[in-house]
């Protein structure tokens, strides 16, 4: 082969900037990894990880007799009551060994003052006796009286000794604070709240002196956490028996876990619904915080469907049942999320760590109602369900996942599921959208999130990426950064994303952490005075070069070494050696091109990630494809979600195909039968065999190699040793 002397120059470069980059670990240690000791999971009643189901009390009377039957017999009548078929399927193992969720009603005391009656829980049945339990003290905005304007007295002795009676006593549930935080501000939701609504509305008048005296309009989004989202906080604590500690609270739209964990919250939890939302950032989020924190974390999987139905139309409406609903309409086999996604998301939970998953509506899911209870049966997810348990007991060590890198994000982001503004409200500035763009990046927006594939019935509700689920997100500026300052030495490398301002405090942590062997990527706009001076390795003078939308930074490397060249020839990451580690510097200003500061400039941003039609962004995808080469033990090819668990003895690799689903709001699923082929490339990790467990089959390795075909909307598991 004859090259030019040009080529051969710029062969040479690459070579040597590729020489550069892998330096970033000293050898290929990932195979070897251990999980560190704060990302144990906790046993609850001797397992890791539960499926809970609910039971709204008050409520059981309108169940079908399966329902109740099955799963809480002895609560409306003996089990030997029951037809055969209830009797048979109240005797399986999945459900018996279950978590219960318990929704509680408020009661009113002499003197006006509101608490919830624990003691009329049903915990005294042999079903329930021994097992672990939740309460969801059902208060929320529908029950507005209650929730904005009752008085809540406990006796807090009382509870204490309740606490010490019932040893598996979880905690309180929540869901959807952050939601719930926003609806006195959003006058198209007060049709839920005012007369007309229920028995429990509010006034015009009761909304006006609430926002004026206790929820008030927020200029920006750091009033939003410590005025509207603190005090919801406080109130859901309040009616929760003042016990922080005993919150299990989560929300569906927002990724804020890190902010009820930082005030002390027992847990954290998400909740998945709806097309297109991406499920993979709310748990990125959400997993991430409980490690930070050191808490339990649960998936809450609802079933509404977000996108357009068979005619064209765009609706948020229909739920998964599983039966068209006599009661309420767009409610049935045909409507919601696909089947295969809710069985995607129980898999996705119980390699993701989470201590337990919960399905929205189950009574309406995994059983069939029919009008004569001894005809009454499992539907198609319930049979789904009990495969899924059958598996997680049978395979009782998960692993811990393989998260290697850690996306640093500020508290006061105000991320939802999908990007956009901080809490949706305010500005939008250039150190956004490089988050958005990060997000965007990993889950490949510009090939997942197109609105002409919505248009088509092509579901997203979780995306195929190439790099691996191999981020969290963790939280680097709160006040108190002790919980920060352990968190991060158990990530390998550190993507800072976002503005910070002048904090001292996290720039030492980081320093430190680079000191003892991390890596650190970071932007030039993130550098500043509290940063050693020899700390990224080169001097700026300041001049910036514009080239289109995006602004790049001159630099005089002393010391650091350029990794990646621009086609001008300019630099466009760097790499310093400091103490044991290493820092990786990007000169594009926030890795992004920015429009304005002004609201068409915000705008034209948005549309490029969450609004509109996503662009790539070449440095960020560049730097991922390059992170995930060297973090990961070995190389994934195929259009697929993959993720590594460390287990006792070995690796699990999982392999999840949420392409080839059509789904539109008001039809079935439809799988495209070809599925994908995998190829994997164990690479440095060792490997005597190679078994997938759903189908129980010995898969053949040649040269270090394994091949799979992955079903369209389905899971395999693969176990190497």
């Amino acid at each position: 082969m004859h090259l030019s002397k040009r080529s051969a120059v710029k062969f040479i470069a690459l070579c040597l900037l590729f020489a550069a980059f892998r330096q970033i670990l000293p050898a290929k240690e990932a195979a070897s990894w251990q999980p560190p000791e704060a990302w144990a999971l906790k046993k609850i009643n001797g397992a890791d990880f539960h499926f809970q189901f609910e039971f709204y009390l008050k409520q059981l009377t309108l169940s079908p007799p399966v329902y109740t039957g099955t799963l809480l017999p002895g609560y409306l009548q003996e089990l030997e009551k029951y037809p055969e078929n209830i009797q048979r399927l109240s005797a399986m193992d999945c459900f018996q060994d279950i978590q219960y969720h318990f929704y509680l009603r408020e009661d009113k005391q002499a003197d006006g003052t509101y608490t919830f009656p624990l003691k009329s829980l049903p915990l005294d049945l042999k079903r329930v006796r021994g097992k672990p339990f939740i309460i969801d003290c059902f208060s929320t905005p529908g029950l507005a009286q209650i929730y904005y304007l009752a008085h809540f007295r406990h006796d807090q002795q009382a509870y204490r000794e309740w606490l010490k009676e019932h040893p598996d006593f979880l905690g309180f549930m929540t869901c959807e604070w952050g939601n719930d935080a926003l609806i006195l501000h959003q006058p198209s939701r007060h049709g839920a709240i005012l007369p007309g609504s229920s028995r429990f509305a509010i006034t015009k008048q009761d909304i006006d002196r609430l926002i004026a005296e206790e929820y008030p309009h927020t200029k920006n989004r750091d009033e939003h956490i410590s005025i509207l989202l603190k005090k919801t906080y406080s109130r859901i604590s309040e009616y929760c028996f003042n016990d922080p500690s005993k919150l299990w609270i989560g929300e569906g739209h927002w990724c804020i876990g890190h902010l009820p964990a930082y005030w002390g919250a027992g847990a954290i939890g998400i909740e998945t619904t709806r097309n297109y939302m991406f499920w993979q950032n709310q748990l990125m989020f959400c997993r991430g915080a409980a490690r930070q924190f050191r808490i339990p974390w649960y998936w809450w999987i609802a079933t509404y469907f977000e996108g357009y139905d068979s005619k064209g139309n765009r609706t948020a409406k229909g739920t998964l049942f599983s039966e068209n609903s006599p009661r309420l309409e767009f409610h049935g086999p045909d409507y919601g999320i696909s089947l295969s996604s809710v069985k995607r998301a129980f898999y996705l939970a119980w390699l993701s760590g989470a201590a337990f998953a919960e399905r929205e509506a189950v009574e309406n899911c995994f059983f069939l109602h029919r009008r004569e209870p001894e005809k009454q049966e499992l539907s198609e997810e319930g049979l789904m369900y009990v495969d899924f348990y059958r598996f997680f007991r049978k395979h009782t060590d998960r692993g811990i996942s393989y998260t290697p890198i850690a996306l640093l994000v500020p508290a006061n982001r105000g991320y939802c599921r999908f990007g956009g503004k901080a809490f949706s409200l305010y500005d939008y500035t250039q150190p956004d959208f490089m988050l958005d763009a990060v997000m965007s990046s990993i889950l490949d927006y510009p090939k997942n999130r197109l609105l002409e594939n919505m248009r088509n019935g092509v579901e997203c509700v979780m995306a195929n990426q190439p790099y691996g689920d191999i981020f969290d997100a963790i939280t680097p500026d709160f006040e108190d950064q002790s919980s920060f300052q352990s968190a991060l030495p158990n990530y390998r490398a550190a993507f800072l994303i976002g503005d910070y301002g002048d904090n001292p405090a996290m720039v030492k942590i980081l320093t430190d952490y680079v000191q003892n062997g991390g890596t650190l990527i970071m932007n030039i706009r993130q550098l500043n005075q509290n940063f050693p001076a020899d700390f990224a390795g080169f001097l700026s003078d300041g001049t910036v070069i514009r080239k289109g939308a995006y602004q790049i930074e001159k630099v005089k490397l002393q010391g650091a070494r350029n990794i990646r060249t621009a086609e001008d020839g300019s630099i466009s990451f760097t790499m310093n050696n400091y103490g044991k580690g290493k820092v990786i510097v990007g000169l594009q200003h926030w890795l992004t091109p920015w429009y304005g500061d002004d609201a068409a400039g915000q705008q034209a941003a948005l549309q490029t990630t969450t609004m509109g039609t996503p662009i790539r962004f070449p440095e960020i995808e560049w730097l991922l494809k390059t992170l995930s080469a060297e973090y990961l033990p070995l190389k994934v090819s195929g259009n697929i979600q993959y993720g590594l668990n460390r287990t006792l003895d070995g690796w699990l690799l999982y392999l999840i195909n949420n392409a080839g689903v059509t789904k539109f709001a008001d039809k079935p699923q439809v799988l495209d039968p070809k599925g994908e082929d995998v190829q994997i490339e164990l690479g440095t990790m060792p490997a005597k065999q190679v078994f997938e467990l759903l189908t129980e089959q010995k898969l053949e390795c040649k040269n270090g190699t394994v091949q799979i075909n992955v079903p369209s909307g389905d899971v395999r598991i693969l176990k190497i040793q």
